[in-house]
């Protein structure tokens, strides 16, 4: 996770949301430990996206994690 889209998942986190990162390398599972000291509640999947398979891994893991993912604390 890089780039802009890590520094949304910096405002998010410092904004009151949680999150769910996911990324295709190993390094997702720092910048989740980076998140969650911005107090966030954090949860990472490492997964490729640019794969069906992939996106389907990310719906289930979403669905399991119940939510809503989209309010603020």
């Amino acid at each position: 996770m890089s780039g802009i889209g890590r520094e949304l998942a910096r405002q998010f986190a410092t904004n009151g949301f949680d999150l769910i990162v996911a990324a295709e390398d190993d390094a997702i599972v720092s910048a989740a430990c980076e998140l969650e000291g911005l107090g966030a509640q954090v949860v990472a999947e490492q997964v490729d996206l640019s794969s069906g398979d992939g996106v389907d891994q990310l719906c289930r893991r979403i669905d399991a994690e119940g939510g809503p993912w989209t309010r603020p604390r």
